[in-house]
C-alpha cells in the first residue's frame, strides 16, 4: 500500500494580519504586517516542499 505522511498542521492555519492599534504610527503597523507576511510565506513554502516530497515519493514508487 501507499503511505502518505500527515500534512504539517501549519498548512491548514491562516496567518492573520497585524493588529491595528489606534494612534499607532503607520510605519510600525507596516513593519508588523510585513513580519506577518514573512510568516505566511514561510508556511506556504514549507507546505509546498512537503507536498513536493510526497509527490516525488509516489512517482518514484509508481515507476518501480
Amino acid at each position: 500500500g501507499v503511505s502518505i505522511a500527515s500534512q504539517p498542521a501549519a498548512c491548514g492555519v491562516n496567518t492573520g494580519h497585524a493588529a491595528l492599534t489606534t494612534g499607532e504610527d503607520v510605519r510600525v503597523l507596516l513593519k508588523r504586517e510585513r513580519s506577518q507576511l514573512d510568516v505566511a510565506n514561510g508556511k506556504r513554502a514549507d507546505c509546498y516542499l512537503f507536498n513536493k516530497v510526497q509527490i516525488d515519493l509516489l512517482r518514484g514508487r509508481a515507476g518501480q
